[in-house]
């Protein structure tokens, strides 16, 4: 993924990538703390 690939895609797209990816972040960022806290 480069600057290419954000710039053909329109910004409100652009935008909800973002936050789905901060979300996915978000989410596996508590699975890990689970597990280390469960191990």
């Amino acid at each position: 993924m480069g600057l290419l690939t954000f710039t053909a895609v329109p910004e409100s797209q652009t935008i909800i990538l973002v936050l789905a990816g901060g979300l996915f972040l978000a989410v596996m960022h508590r699975r890990m703390r689970r597990t280390a806290a469960a191990g």
